[in-house]
């Protein structure tokens, strides 16, 4: 059994779309696993987490804000950063799909559909142009997300 999105992404990859999704060079593969970890460690982990579950963070019920605050501010400064990095391109690492895209999807989906964050606009298209794909509207649909 494996627990970590990192290593799911890359066992799915490796086991049932290797030349769809395998990076060009090792400097690629390392950056796109630096890009996916994070995504996941940063944005999510730092972030979302005090923002959707700030009772993780703190028993009392009166710094909830707090803790969601902190949280928001962490998103948003891996947003720049992660707008930053996307640029124009079609994907984060370029105009390739990656790992790294799937983890940026569920994050993007967090900030603009559930949160409404204020996030740069190449995130906001980035959301809506993936969002459009008809892989990512099977597997809302399937999630009940739609």
């Amino acid at each position: 059994m494996l627990t970590e999105f990192g290593v799911i992404a890359h066992w799915l990859t490796q086991t049932h779309a290797r030349a769809q999704f395998e990076p060009e060079s090792f400097e690629q593969e390392l950056r796109t696993r630096e890009t996916l970890d994070y995504i996941v460690a940063t944005m999510h982990m730092q972030g979302f987490t005090r923002i959707l579950r700030p009772q993780k963070f703190t028993p009392n019920d009166g710094d909830h804000a707090w803790v969601q605050t902190y949280g928001t501010d962490i998103a948003m400064k891996a947003a720049g950063f992660l707008s930053a990095q996307l640029g124009d391109k079609a994907f984060i690492m370029g105009e390739r799909m990656s790992i790294a895209d799937a983890a940026l999807f569920y994050t993007m989906f967090w900030s603009v559909a559930r949160l409404k964050l204020d996030l740069p606009t190449n995130l906001i298209g980035y959301f809506e142009r993936m969002s459009a794909r008809p892989a990512a509207q099977k597997a809302m649909q399937l999630e009940g997300l739609i």
